[in-house]
């Protein structure tokens, strides 16, 4: 399974920097002319976040 690490984050609670996250899914969505590649990711809690374009969290693939 692909995993990320955050980098850094626009300060929401939803990330940690450091932390690592199972990839469990990728998909481009556009609407209107922007575009968005989202990233949907699952915490070892069993909770899912989307991160889009990178604005919430910045992350680099580890696996």
């Amino acid at each position: 399974m692909k995993k990320i690490r955050i980098i850094n984050t626009d300060n929401t609670k939803c990330f940690t920097v450091g932390k690592e996250y199972n990839v469990i899914g990728e998909k481009d969505i556009s609407d209107d002319g922007y575009k968005c590649e989202v990233v949907i990711v699952i915490d070892d809690e069993g909770d899912e976040f989307h991160i889009c374009n990178q604005q919430e969290a910045t992350y680099e693939v580890i696996k």
